[in-house]
Parts: C-alpha cells; structure tokens; sequence
C-alpha cells in the first residue's frame, strides 16, 4: 500500500477527538494577581557567579591573614562545594518578578499555569470524600496529556487542518484590566542549612476586576465537566500566580459564548 493510500486512511484523530469536551470561560480575579515569570533569564548563573566573586575576594583576605596555601586553598575548597550543594529554590535572594508579555505588549498567563492550577485544585478537591475529583487518580499524568487549554481553540484546530504551523498566541492567555500594573512587595522568611534568612519579595501585581477567557479541551469528554468544574470553584479559595496562600489571585468564573 503506498502512502497516499495509507494518508488517505488516517482518522487524523477523529476518534480521540469525537467526543472531546470543549468548555469557553471567563475567570475575573477577586484579589490581586501576582507575577511569577523572573526577569534574570539566568537566575542560578548570576547568583553562582556572585558567589564566586565572594570567594576570590575571601582568598584574597586569607592571604592577607597569613594563612598557608594550604590552609587558603582547602578553606576556598569548602565554600566552593558548598555552592555546588546549595538548593538553589532556597538559597537564591527572591528577586522581582514579571508577568509575561505578548507581542502586543499585553501581560499573559501560558496555558501549563492553567493546567498548574488544575494539578493544584484536583490535588486539593481529592482530600475531600465526596468530591468529583475523588476517583481520580494519577491525575497530574493525566491533567497534562489529556486537558488542553487554549486561547482560542478555533484558531488551533483551523491551523492543524491547513497544515501550518499552530500560532503560539492560542497558547496566551491575554489578562484583560484597565488599571495600570502595580507592584506587590512582602517579606519572605526561610530556614536554611545557613540558618533563618529573611528576603524581599517584590512582584508585578494586577488589580481585583481583572479576567482571562480560554478554552478548555477535555479529551475525556462530557463525564470531566463536573470534575473540571470544581477545579475552577476552588479557585475563589486557591487562586493562579504568586502568594495563593493569602488568597491572591483567587477568582470567580462563569461559562461564555466564544466571540466570533
């Protein structure tokens, strides 16, 4: 059989697809949201190479305290191994961090935050007996490789079937608010192998009243709704992006008409 007979016997998906779930929603933000993107593309490289810097100006002071090579070398050794077994979530000073942007400008979430939310919630939702989400298992596997989120699902399945190239902004999720992005500052306190150490965290906040709207594609059909509808509930009590602990980033959602 020659590929163009093969091709032409493909389902191109047609059965995973057949009964997918396709859900359009509004989220609006009932408390400020946090940016969590860094703006150092090289975190763990700037503060490595700032402690490195450290530890040649405490070589230098080793000499001046007349300790022997030895004695410098095998101190310089130990804080240099000591770098290496840093964790580097722990020890890196917390430096401010971005939303996203679009070509456009705009602040954004990606679609795997949403998806991170999900994880969350169905993690949360499982502990409670009578959940919808009790039974379900391996649910972080699944959440990945089974529920999709677009900016516009349309868009995505349009392109597929042309044969281009899927855009990158049905992967953006454009924040919609009409207040000028602010910053939210809180101190962060951590205990360390170093011992306690207090940092300042500084992020991009958005005001309360903003919204996102995507699409939701469940390859598991109409039996997720429930499921997936709770995950979005939980967020008025565990929201999207930084500090959800203090409620930031919490909201309310609703189903809408996709625009046309």
């Amino acid at each position: 059989m020659t590929a163009a007979e093969l091709n032409k016997r493909r389902t191109h998906g047609e059965k995973l697809r057949k009964n997918e779930l396709v859900m359009h929603v509004r989220l609006t933000f009932m408390n400020e949201l946090l940016g969590t993107a860094s703006g150092n593309e090289d975190i763990h490289g700037t503060y490595v190479a700032g402690k490195i810097k450290k530890k040649q100006k405490a070589s230098q002071k080793y000499i001046r305290e007349g300790l022997t090579d030895e004695q410098r070398d095998a101190l310089v050794h130990q804080e240099l191994e000591d770098i290496k077994n840093l964790n580097a979530d722990e020890e890196i000073t917390k430096g401010k961090t971005f939303f996203p942007r679009n070509d456009n400008g705009d602040p954004i979430l990606f679609d795997y935050q949403i998806r991170g939310f999900f994880k969350s919630a169905c993690g949360a939702c499982r502990q409670i007996p009578e959940s919808e989400s009790k039974g379900f298992t391996a649910y972080k596997g699944k959440i990945d490789t089974l529920i999709q989120v677009y900016s516009d699902v349309n868009k995505s399945t349009d392109a597929i079937n042309r044969g281009e190239i899927e855009d990158k902004t049905v992967r953006e999720i454009v924040i919609h608010t009409d207040k000028p992005i602010g910053d939210c500052q809180r101190p962060l306190r951590a205990s360390t192998p170093q011992g306690d150490r207090v940092a300042i965290s500084d992020s991009e906040s958005i005001a309360p009243g903003a919204w996102i709207e995507f699409d939701i594609v469940s390859l598991l059909g109409e039996k997720s709704r429930p499921m997936i509808e709770e995950w979005l509930d939980y967020g008025r009590d565990n929201g999207i992006g930084g500090w959800r602990n203090s409620r930031k980033g919490s909201f309310l959602w609703d189903y809408v008409d996709p625009e046309e």
